[in-house]
């Protein structure tokens, strides 16, 4: 009487190893198992009619759909990082060009021919100037429309001011030295200069 087939002792070993196999050798192997499922004649000999070797090829099943979906999730994230790398260079290419190009200056001149002395008065006069000047400060949008309306008001103020003074003198010129004439010229000034004085009490703040 034959023996029954035994089943391999290198199932149970290639059970083992299957973490450290390669995707390549993974799916090899899935086609070898297959191959003795497919065989039927050798199936039925097995004691076991052939679950172990069922349960090794699910094993490498689940194996290979865990290594693939493992190499998606890195291609992934290598793609991911690889635009990220090429966005960081393209900001870093726009800036360094940026820094590059000299910005304009309105007060820098064009003729660099001519050296300025660094120790004449003039630069020492412009050293001392920036030093005495306050650091500009950023204020907000409303406040610099208040600031900005202020100083209109007081523009148009010192505009009235100059119209006042310049046709109270006009009028002392053109009135004739006369009595009545004087009165109605002083009557006049004392007009004009009454409304000067109100609108300079005038509280625009």
């Amino acid at each position: 009487m034959a023996a029954l087939p035994t089943i391999p002792s290198t199932i149970t070993n290639k059970a083992q190893k299957l973490k450290k196999m390669t995707l390549v050798e993974l799916r090899e192997s899935l086609q070898r198992e297959n191959k003795i499922l497919m065989n039927k004649k050798l199936i039925d000999k097995l004691p076991d009619k052939g679950k172990s070797i069922e349960k090794f090829r699910d094993q490498i099943v689940a194996e290979i759909q865990y290594r693939e979906k493992l190499e998606d999730v890195q291609s992934k994230l290598n793609n991911l990082n690889t635009d990220e790398c090429q966005h960081v260079q393209h900001i870093c290419e726009i800036e360094k060009r940026t820094s590059v190009i000299e910005r304009y200056k309105p007060s820098a001149t064009l003729c660099h021919s001519k050296e300025i002395n660094p120790n004449s008065t003039a630069i020492r006069l412009i050293e001392d100037c920036g030093a005495s000047q306050k650091p500009s400060k950023l204020i907000p949008l409303e406040e610099s429309l208040c600031i900005q309306k202020q100083q209109e008001e007081r523009f148009k103020e010192e505009q009235t001011k100059i119209r006042q003074e310049s046709l109270l003198e006009k009028l002392r010129r053109d009135l004739p030295d006369e009595d009545g004439a004087s009165s109605e010229a002083s009557s006049v000034a004392s007009s004009i200069t009454t409304s000067r004085e109100s609108l300079e009490n005038i509280d625009i703040s």
